[in-house]
């Protein structure tokens, strides 16, 4: 059984389901998976940082390289918390920070017998690109997730260093995927091995859902819905003015908020309910008339492939979104506009479409494309294909 090494740069717990939770769990199949949880050093911590920094602080002092208390021996996988100074603006501390971990490491190779493991990872940083470096392995896997130097959560002064060591790591690696086409002409420039590996969805767990979910009970429909992170990427002007304009339709948006959002608690047909967990999406879902992606568009979200469009089509849902550069290749199953006006209109012709059933079996079919097994299945083949170059 092949070993894998994953820098995900995510909490591995927690309500929600990210892209880089499915890639590992089908992985996980035929391979035996060292999950590096996110031990936050790609930024400087904030005030409001620190409660999940203590946490992070006593699962790495709980846990060692030798065991995670985090085991799912059935998937074939073991997570690990390394513990590391999260204040990169010091160079001194970045020097400290590379042993730390690159002991931690060492120590989880030594202690699980890991000899060339595959090493994927997410996370740029050049701490992690140095510690990557002194590593043992048969490949290195890099996957450009977005444009990470321009991710909003990155303060100015470490863009230029992580715009470095990204491409440094692209030039590393012996494989890169990308999750937007738009990245490919970017990594292609450092390295000729770059294929595209779109956010996937589960299709079949969209279609089991019968009943919407018990938070929409009390909101009348039509409902234009929107489930994700309500960070600084989410255009609250778009959304606050085209609410004020479809005042027949009620906005759901499920999710945590990063930013101050009274602008859109002014708004009556305006509801926000809070983060829902990944299993209850398939039932709020059921209970959305038309998917929306309102997003800003910026250097950032231009190479953002958001993962929520699939879902919304595996769900069967019209979509309407602002013209993302990297949706633009779905306007047959979705629909693009940027100004109040046009988006209150989209939306109207999409809850137009909700009961043409043509019109619902073409978006399930274009998930279906999409499903995490494909994706994955075509990534281990690129990686057997390598490694059977490289023996």
């Amino acid at each position: 059984m092949r070993e894998i090494i994953v820098f995900g740069g995510v909490d591995w717990q927690g309500t929600v389901s990210l892209p880089i939770h499915h890639v590992v769990h089908r992985l996980a199949n035929k391979n035996r998976i060292f999950y590096i949880d996110n031990f936050g050093a790609g930024r400087n911590l904030k005030l409001s940082d620190w409660r999940r920094a203590l946490h992070k602080i006593g699962t790495a002092l709980a846990e060692s390289p030798i065991q995670s208390s985090r085991i799912d021996r059935t998937a074939n996988i073991s997570v690990h918390m390394p513990l590391v100074v999260p204040i990169p603006a010091l160079q001194f501390v970045q020097r400290f920070n590379v042993r730390l971990l690159t002991q931690y490491m060492t120590t989880l190779y030594q202690k699980h017998d890991i000899e060339l493991p595959v090493i994927w990872t997410r996370v740029a940083t050049d701490l992690v690109l140095d510690v990557i470096r002194t590593l043992p392995r048969s490949l290195l896997v890099y996957q450009a997730v977005d444009y990470f130097p321009f991710n909003p959560s990155i303060p100015d002064y470490l863009r230029e260093r992580y715009s470095e060591s990204a491409k440094q790591l692209c030039q590393a690696a012996d494989i890169v995927f990308v999750s937007a086409r738009g990245l490919m002409e970017k990594k292609k420039t450092c390295n000729p091995n770059v294929h595209f590996l779109p956010n996937g969805v589960e299709v079949e767990r969209f279609q089991t859902a019968v009943d919407g979910h018990p938070l929409l009970q009390s909101i009348s429909r039509p409902i234009a819905g929107f489930a994700g992170n309500l960070g600084s990427w989410v255009n609250q002007e778009l959304l606050a003015e085209t609410a004020k304009r479809c005042s027949g339709v009620n906005f759901v948006l499920a999710g945590p908020t990063q930013v101050d959002v009274s602008m859109l608690e002014d708004v009556p047909n305006i509801h926000l309910i809070g983060p829902i967990p990944f299993a209850s999406l398939p039932s709020l879902f059921r209970g959305f008339d038309v998917g929306i992606i309102p997003y800003r568009i910026t250097e950032f979200t231009t190479y953002t492939f958001p993962s929520k469009l699939m879902e919304y089509l595996a769900s069967g849902l019209p979509v309407v979104s602002t013209s993302l550069p990297e949706l633009m290749s779905y306007a047959n199953v979705a629909t693009f506009a940027d100004t109040p006006e046009r988006f209150a209109l989209a939306l109207q012709l999409a809850l137009d479409s909700t009961i043409d059933l043509d019109a619902v079996g073409k978006r399930i079919q274009v998930a279906q494309q999409h499903s995490w097994e494909s994706l994955v299945n075509y990534a281990e083949s690129e990686i057997d294909r390598c490694l059977i170059a490289r023996s």
